[in-house]
């Protein structure tokens, strides 16, 4: 390869010895786009801006959110965790009852049979509810297989039942002098699970090299190097704890691993409530199903997770039609800071990442999510950082490494636990 000559800086031309035409600085965009013969010379400097802009979309405070809770810590890389349900649930008619007319001064019997995910906390002796225009009862005496034999009041008769209708396990009923308990239950519980997932990203430098940039940078590109290394490692993390499938891959090696899952595909999984309406249904939708998972304590918030674009559209529908302005407003505000309505709190989390094509589906950019973040909690390995940053050894000193380069790199090592999956809910805006 032939050496590049000296060159000589000639600042004019002919009988003009002065100019701004030669006087670009070396990788002159200018210089190499000119039609008029524009040079460069190492005499002049780039005027660089020494801070980077991030670009980067920054509205994610729903991974603060999550990470304000204190890690929950657990012996090994699968957790377990149980939840208590509600004690109770309505009885779901499996085939057709007929009525039985009430008799005077005597009781009737009818035969209901009723599904088996339903009958689990039926006992002998409870009195059974319908839902019909006399608002009858009765009293189940005996239980075979699916089927209760239900006994009227006296007097009173049976209404009729149709597949799909309910039955309310109303209460227990004991009687004095009672000789034995027949309405004996037991705590139920739902188990979930999910695994602890790793998470790595590195950087690496020669050893000449990141001197260089240490000693001459005309930037700060080094810092935000390091910075864009813990900032990408984040962004792993907030895919995976909102979208992440539990499961499991092989790396590039073939070494197995765990994977875990997010909040969407938990929801999913547990049959949290979800809709797909259009922008004119969405108050309605909304309100209906927040009501119906209504699982919080009195004056308990969920938050309200979506792109800013969607966080407008709700916002308007509470607030557009009925804000009224004076000739000397100057500002439109149709924001709210929170939502509430029935007893309900909602707090508003604009999330421009959920339409970032890089970090989830196409379809995120149209889903609310609606979550109950006390149920939503990170977890880590016991002995195990969840977050951990460092480098490699470089050829210094006695206890150095051979290496000529640098590896820079930070590490997870996590998961979540979604107590309650059914309190939170979502919704598709088409």
């Amino acid at each position: 390869m032939a050496n590049t000559p000296n060159t000589t800086y000639v600042p004019g031309i002919g009988g003009a010895p002065f100019g701004n035409l030669q006087a670009n600085a070396l990788g002159s965009d200018y210089a190499l786009n000119s039609a008029y013969g524009a040079s460069t010379t190492d005499l002049i400097s780039r005027s660089v801006r020494e801070a980077i802009f991030d670009a980067a979309p920054a509205k994610y405070n729903i991974l603060k959110l999550l990470f304000e809770q204190p890690f929950e810590t657990v012996d090994t890389d699968e957790v377990y965790y149980r939840e208590q349900t509600f004690g109770r649930s309505p009885l779901v008619a499996n085939a057709i009852t007929a009525a039985q007319a009430g008799v005077v001064g005597n009781t009737v019997t009818g035969n209901y049979t009723v599904t088996a995910a339903t009958i689990t906390n039926i006992t002998l002796d409870m009195v059974v509810g319908f839902n019909d225009a006399q608002n009858l009862k009765g009293i189940v005496r005996a239980i075979v297989g699916n089927v209760l034999s239900i006994e009227s009041n006296t007097s009173m008769g049976l209404p009729a039942a149709a597949v799909g209708d309910i039955l309310i396990p109303m209460s227990t009923f004991r009687t004095d002098g009672q000789s034995l308990f027949q309405t004996y239950q037991r705590v139920q519980t739902i188990e979930r699970y999910n695994y602890l997932q790793g998470f790595l990203r590195a950087r690496r430098w020669g050893v000449i090299e990141m001197k260089k940039f240490e000693n001459r940078a005309v930037t700060n590109y080094l810092d935000k190097d390091r910075d864009e290394l813990m900032k990408q490692l984040r962004l792993d993390v907030f895919a995976t704890f909102v979208n992440g499938t539990r499961g499991e891959f092989r790396t590039a090696v073939g070494e197995p691993g765990k994977t875990m899952g997010g909040f969407w595909p938990t929801m999913q999984a547990a049959g949290s409530a979800s809709a797909t309406t259009t922008t004119a249904g969405l108050q309605a939708t909304l309100e209906a199903l927040a009501f119906a998972t209504d699982y919080k304590s009195e004056g308990g918030v969920r938050f309200i997770v979506a792109v800013p674009r969607l966080i407008n559209e709700v916002n308007k529908l509470y607030k557009q039609v009925l804000t009224r302005y004076t000739p000397s407003d100057k500002i439109a505000d149709l924001e709210l800071d929170e939502l509430r309505f029935g007893g309900l709190r909602f707090v508003f989390v604009p999330c421009m990442l959920l339409q970032e094509p890089s970090l989830f589906p196409l379809s995120f950019s149209s889903k609310i999510f609606v979550l109950d973040l006390e149920t939503i909690k990170p977890c880590q390995m016991k002995g195990i950082p969840s977050f951990n940053m460092g480098g490699t050894l470089m050829m210094e000193g006695p206890n150095g490494s051979r290496e000529q380069f640098k590896d820079l790199y930070v590490e997870a090592h996590m998961s979540l636990i979604m107590d309650n999956p059914l309190s939170s809910f979502s919704i598709d805006v088409l």
